[in-house]
């Protein structure tokens, strides 16, 4: 009786709907996938703002250098992006869409906006704002962006002389 107790209370843990085992591996996967796809986006904005030749990013070698992950999950967050029109095949690579290049403007912003926010509130040197500014940049709504525009008193470029790109 206790095993079988046991066993039903091992499987309730396993594969509760939301506070499971199986459950919170599966939000932890999507929400790597929806960070590194954000991160994508971000860099192939940056590509084009530097006026990159071709504005794309080659899905092999600057993919796999820019980003600390294996090829399943590159492969997985490029499909993702792809789904949902927000990158496109170019050459030998990837090129943003219109709805790819307004999604990444707004990380872009929203993390220069944050290196701000963190160099005039707490002081932080300049060399240690982007890990923080990119942690935030991927949980903050337009309701946010919005009131920390208005609190750096709409700012139009981030502590390393970088433009903030408008919504």
């Amino acid at each position: 009786m206790a095993v079988v107790a046991g066993f039903l209370f091992f499987l309730a843990a396993l594969l509760a709907p939301r506070k499971g085992i199986l459950s919170r591996l599966r939000y932890q996967q999507q929400l790597a996938l929806r960070v590194m796809g954000e991160d994508i986006l971000g860099m192939l904005f940056r590509l084009e703002e530097a006026g990159s030749q071709g504005r794309h990013l080659s899905t092999n070698e600057s993919l796999e250098k820019a980003l600390a992950v294996g090829p399943l999950q590159r492969w997985l967050a490029v499909a993702g992006l792809r789904s949902r029109g927000f990158i496109e095949a170019y050459e030998s690579g990837w090129r943003l869409t219109e709805a790819g290049r307004d999604k990444a403007r707004r990380l872009v912003r929203s993390h220069r906006m944050w290196e701000l926010y963190l160099h005039q509130h707490l002081d932080l040197p300049v060399d240690h704002l982007h890990s923080t500014a990119h942690r935030l940049e991927h949980t903050s709504d337009p309701d946010q962006r919005a009131a920390l525009e208005r609190e750096l008193g709409h700012p139009e470029q981030d502590p390393h002389g970088k433009p903030i790109p408008p919504e």
